[in-house]
């Protein structure tokens, strides 16, 4: 890749041409490596027990978010009561 970029970089439109040709060729994707692979339509029992694992992952997910907004609520409420009994303390 760093001689495309360096042809790129001196302006050579041949040279950058025949190196992503070269560069196409050696990744095989003229020989459809890029398509995916096509699998069988699931079965109505498998797109039931997919979109079921789809949302136990979602619902794992979103206890994870509110634990963690649930920490950082802590957090903050640890250094409002800090912060006002050192102003009581200090004015008291």
């Amino acid at each position: 890749m760093g001689q495309i970029l360096s042809a790129i970089e001196n302006g050579d439109a041949n040279e950058v041409e025949l190196l992503l040709v070269k560069e196409v060729l050696k990744r095989g994707w003229l020989d459809g490596r890029l398509k995916d692979v096509e699998t069988a339509p699931l079965t109505r029992e498998q797109r039931a027990m997919k979109k079921h694992a789809d949302l136990v992952v979602n619902v794992r997910k979103r206890i994870k978010a509110w634990n963690t907004k649930a920490k950082r609520a802590t957090t903050a409420l640890k250094k409002l009561n800090a912060q006002l009994k050192r102003l009581e303390k200090k004015h008291g």
